[in-house]
Parts: structure tokens; sequence; C-alpha cells
């Protein structure tokens, strides 16, 4: 893989901050740091809340898309954050625009990395090619956080990146947005998995 920056550890760390208090409403809540790990990629916020949580993934998290390839759940958007199972993907309709939601329900995260990992398929396949990474508190307004045009480091079988971002800002939900043909010039977006590093709230 290509150089994506200064790894902030050889190590996930996982940093928990003093309780704070809202002045307000005395909401306590704590936070966590994940930092990227170049070592695993896909050991990250979702992850985190997925060994650490006690009501489960789903009260967690929603995973869900602009579409299901032909409506069938074998494609179903949860399966980009199987990490350990890369025999299931997600893959929407050949739209334009196509995009992979996360909604982090009761907490709201600060995203610094995501790490992305292509399907089990040959190189000039539906891997994605141009995308936008984008944040929102209200899943109506969205904020770019990271563009890619014409990236061809996932067209390939089972390939993994990760990918700094520069504009971090505090989100609720956060989506992968395709803004162009892939590689086998349709739109649908395809991916094995995506994991999202910083700090979770």
């Amino acid at each position: 893989c290509e150089s994506v920056g200064k790894v902030v550890d050889v190590k996930t760390k996982i940093l928990n901050f003093n309780d704070e208090s809202d002045s307000k409403n005395k909401t306590r809540y704590h936070s966590h740091k994940i930092f990227y790990n170049e070592n695993n990629e896909f050991d990250g916020i979702i992850n985190f809340l997925k060994t650490t949580s006690t009501k489960g993934i789903k009260d967690e998290i929603n995973v869900f898309a602009s579409s299901i390839f032909d409506n069938d759940f074998m494609f179903s958007p949860e399966n980009a954050i199987i990490y350990d199972d890369q025999t299931r993907y997600f893959v929407s309709n050949d739209e334009e625009n196509s995009w992979l939601c996360i909604d982090f329900k009761d907490h709201k995260i600060v995203p610094n990395y995501y790490s992305i990992r292509s399907i089990n398929d040959s190189p000039n396949n539906a891997h994605p090619k141009s995308w936008v990474i984008e944040g929102s508190n209200d899943s109506i307004n969205w904020t770019i956080i990271d563009q890619r045009n014409s990236f061809s480091y996932l067209n390939g079988n089972n390939l993994v990146h990760a990918f700094p971002i520069e504009n971090e800002n505090t989100f609720r939900y956060v989506r992968m947005r395709i803004t162009d043909l892939n590689w086998f010039d349709s739109y649908n977006l395809t991916i094995d998995s995506i994991e999202f590093f910083g700090i979770l709230i």
C-alpha cells in the first residue's frame, strides 16, 4: 500500500477521557480516542462498539444504503462491517451517487482515518474508483470530509487501503458516496468492508 501519512502509533490505543458535565443538562459521557493501526485496518470505532457493547451492535449503529443490488440481502449494507468474513460484501444498484451510510445513533464520532477493503474480484471489476466521505448530524445536510478521484489502489482482489481525513468534525452519520463510474464503468458501490477511526463520543 502507498503511505497514507503518519501513523499515530504502531498499536491501537484507546484513551478514556475524563467524564465531562454539560453545564446545561448535566449529561455525563465518555469519549474514546481510537487510533488508526496499520497492522489491523479494521480495529477501529465500529469494531470497538462491536466488542464492548452490552446491547449488541444493532442497538449501537445502523448501517443502510441508497439501494441494495436486486433487493437481495445477500448484498446487505451490514456486510460492510463484518470484517472477518470476506465472502460477504455490500453492493448497491447501478445508480448514480450510490451511498452506504452508518448512523451512530446515540453516539457521535470525529473521524480522522478510514479504511476500505475491496471485494474478492479481479481488477477492472466493480471496485470503487471515485468517491467522497461525508458527515451529517441530521442525514439531510452533508459535509464532504474526504474526496478521492480515479483512485486505483482498491482496483483488485481484497485490497485494503487507509485514508486520512483532514476535515475533522463531529457527526452522527457518516457515509461513502460514489461520484463517478467504478472500474467496471457502472455506478454500483461495491465494497467488502469499511471502518472509521478517531474519537467516539
